[in-house]
């Protein structure tokens, strides 16, 4: 239940954050859930990180399903840490175009800002947070 809290509290610090850069940069806010790539070079680069990172995970999650868990233990952990370490690097170079080659490079520091905080969370959230849940899948869990 508790996780439910910290996860919406963080939400909220996360877009009241990037509401007060915002008005503090003047920087025009961007829909969300859409692609504004700044160049087709960013383009590309973006579809690809995205399609490599799909495609590692699938591979693992795959892998995490066909082992033998009687030779192989194995931990969900290395997995997730992963897949939201792919989702900060996508933000990294997202950042890195808009710096260089956006209109408005200052959404840059927004972009910066807004990975940092959920880099900081998910860190937080898997140290302390999810000490607590087993999400092993055999006798040896993996923690960050």
């Amino acid at each position: 239940m508790w996780y439910s809290l910290i996860i919406i509290i963080f939400l909220i610090v996360m877009e009241v954050v990037k509401w007060f850069l915002r008005k503090y940069l003047s920087v025009e806010r961007k829909p969300h859930f859409s692609f504004n790539h700044v160049n087709d070079v960013h383009r590309v680069v973006d579809w690809t990180m995205r399609i490599f990172t799909s495609g590692i995970t699938i591979c693992l999650f795959w892998f995490l399903f066909m082992i033998d868990f009687d030779d192989i233990s194995f931990s969900l952990m290395p997995v997730l840490a992963m897949y939201f370490i792919s989702l900060t690097l996508i933000d990294a170079v997202r950042a890195v175009f808009e710096w260089k080659s956006s209109s408005q490079p200052k959404q840059a520091i927004i972009t910066i800002v807004k990975a940092s905080l959920f880099l900081v969370f998910i860190l937080v959230f898997f140290y302390w947070g999810l000490r607590d849940l087993d999400l092993s899948l055999g006798f040896y869990p993996f923690y960050l």
